[in-house]
């Protein structure tokens, strides 16, 4: 089987992470895709994320219909920092015989160099790029002389263009601090969730 890794702080999850996550799936012949929540993203550390439990329960809520999306606790059961090569080691132990590939969206290639161990994640599996119609490819140059000139071509040849959708969950908490409508932006079941505990309101 080929499974999808998606990883992030989902704080909190929105239609522009299942719309990217289920265009991968489709394109690639996914069995399926495992979300995985940080417990402590090593590159916002400072910031302060909703707790544990709401974050993968409105992940829950957001998947739940879908039989090809799994959620997984792997990372909030780890302590320390959620580092994307421990989590996908771990993954590659209980899935020996499968082909894992590893989904982010395209704001995150700049940040690769900065992740622990980038070029050992790419060798455990391939990081698929979901891009947005007119990506700049140019941002590639940057890595020049981080990264290897074979991951590099790697991240190259794995890229999947994907509806553009100007979602965020900077912005999704930023309007819920203002107390404006999130409607739509999110499932219908986070929505409810959000609301019922009263969460990202200052």
């Amino acid at each position: 089987m080929k499974i999808g890794i998606y990883g992030g702080s989902f704080d909190p999850i929105h239609m522009g992470h299942l719309i990217l996550a289920e265009h991968v799936r489709d394109t690639l012949g996914l069995s399926k895709v495992i979300f995985v929540p940080a417990r402590v993203p090593p590159h916002a550390m400072s910031k302060t994320l909703a707790p544990d439990e709401h974050r993968l329960a409105m992940l829950t809520a957001a998947t739940y219909d879908n039989p090809r999306f799994v959620c997984s606790d792997l990372e909030l059961r780890r302590k320390g920092p959620s580092y994307t090569i421990d989590t996908i080691r771990e993954l590659r132990r209980q899935y020996p015989n499968d082909e894992l590939l590893f989904i982010v969206g395209a704001d995150s290639v700049r940040e690769l160099p900065n992740w622990k161990s980038p070029e050992e994640i790419g060798g455990e599996c391939p990081i698929v790029i979901g891009v947005r119609p007119g990506f700049d490819e140019g941002i590639f140059e940057e890595l020049k002389g981080r990264l290897s000139a074979e991951f590099i071509q790697s991240l190259k040849d794995h890229f999947v263009e994907t509806p553009s959708i100007g979602i965020s969950s900077t912005d999704i908490r930023r309007r819920l601090s203002e107390r404006k409508s999130i409607r739509h932006l999110v499932p219908a079941g986070v929505f409810d969730y959000i609301r019922t505990n009263d969460l990202y309101r200052k």
